[in-house]
């Protein structure tokens, strides 16, 4: 028997854009995936967000799967800059939007060396929300923006959710590197949150692999905000939520989650896989 993702998964590959078709049809208002809008949208409503705001979807795909752009679309007033290298979706993207003329795209592949000047040129540097989402070096691509003086007051980054805290993990740029895969890819809560605590930002949530951080200048303001140890954002997030049926294809790497830190850097550097010219890895 088809469960509901098989199904829609079935329809994807006779039609591909016929689900996408209808679902917004039906009034479809978020296609972000483990509750990633829903947590953004909290944040918004309690920070009191501008009438108007900029927000930037560092791997928007095409802009409604898995994208915050549509549900910011549809619920705020927000103006967008959405970045995917990958030509077709972002294609997609603009046809979606192409009556949203404060809507701008971009297919720069993003490196921590260009990412700056990219959304400077199309005037995001002051935008409120950014969302960085590469499945690759997405730490350096946030240390660029920050460093370089880009801080919007809300920063979301999708994280590896196989690596518990204290591990830092994180997957370096280098320049004509073939993306990676999973599992060792992206960055661990750990590292992002050692980045951001140390510049001004404070860990508000885990929606299970997106963490969310506010500018700390909103805790005075905001009495009932609870910045979270990456220990207790990961248990409260992921851990201890059901993850198995949203991520199914973690659940061979489950026993990671058991080990210690030590046993689990021992293991990995023993991997084939890893290579340490392209990750970092460590514990407190």
């Amino acid at each position: 028997m088809f469960s509901r993702r098989k199904l829609k998964n079935f329809f994807r590959q006779i039609s591909p854009n016929a689900i996408d078709y209808l679902q917004r049809l039906l009034g479809k208002k978020d296609k972000t995936y483990a509750g990633e809008f829903s947590q953004l949208k909290e944040i918004l409503i309690q920070l009191g967000s501008p009438k108007e705001f900029k927000f930037v979807d560092i791997g928007a795909g095409d802009g409604f799967n898995m994208s915050v752009a549509w549900p910011l679309s549809t619920q705020f007033n927000a103006n967008g800059l959405l970045i995917e290298p990958n030509q077709f979706q972002l294609n997609k993207a603009r046809n979606l939007y192409k009556k949203r003329q404060t809507f701008s795209y971009s297919s720069d592949f993003l490196t921590p060396v260009n990412v700056f000047q990219v959304i400077s040129d199309f005037g995001f540097t002051d935008a409120f929300y950014v969302k960085i989402d590469i499945d690759s070096y997405d730490l350096e691509i946030m240390r660029s923006l920050v460093l370089g003086g880009i801080k919007p007051k809300i920063l979301s980054i999708e994280i590896n959710e196989l690596f518990p805290p204290p591990i830092r993990f994180e997957m370096r740029y280098i320049k004509n590197q073939p993306m990676s895969t999973a599992p060792l890819f992206g960055c661990s809560l750990q590292s992002v949150y050692e980045f951001a605590s140390c510049n001004g930002y404070f860990l508000y949530s885990l929606a299970f692999n997106n963490a969310f951080f506010i500018l700390e200048e909103y805790l005075d303001s905001h009495t009932d905000f609870r910045p979270l140890s990456p220990n207790e954002a990961y248990e409260e997030g992921f851990l201890n939520r059901e993850w198995r049926d949203l991520f199914p294809w973690d659940v061979k790497f489950e026993d990671w989650l058991t080990k210690s830190p030590l046993e689990l850097l021992q293991f990995l550097r023993g991997s084939p896989d890893f290579d340490e010219s392209v990750f970092l890895l460590s514990e407190d």
